[in-house]
C-alpha cells in the first residue's frame, strides 16, 4: 500500500475510511492472507518508538496505521 504519511518514522495510512474498510475486507476475504496487524498509535507510543527501537519496529510493521480522528 503506497498510500502513507510518515510521522516522526511511523508510517500511517492517508486512505479514507471507505479505502480502510475495503483494504480489511478485501483482506478478510483472501484466506491465504497472513494476519493483519492495524495500530493506532497516539502520540505516547510515538514518543516511546524513539527510545524503545524494538517498539518502533513492531509499529513500523504494522499492515495498517491507523490515525485517530476525533469530530
Amino acid at each position: 500500500m503506497n498510500n502513507k504519511v510518515d510521522i516522526l518514522g511511523i508510517p500511517f495510512t492517508s486512505l479514507s475510511e471507505e479505502e480502510v474498510l475495503n483494504f480489511i475486507k478485501n483482506h478478510l476475504n483472501n484466506h491465504s492472507s497472513p494476519p493483519l496487524f492495524v495500530a493506532t498509535p497516539n502520540p505516547e507510543m510515538l514518543l516511546e518508538s524513539h527510545k524503545n527501537l524494538l517498539f518502533k519496529k513492531n509499529i513500523q510493521q504494522a499492515g495498517l496505521n491507523l490515525p485517530m480522528v476525533t469530530g
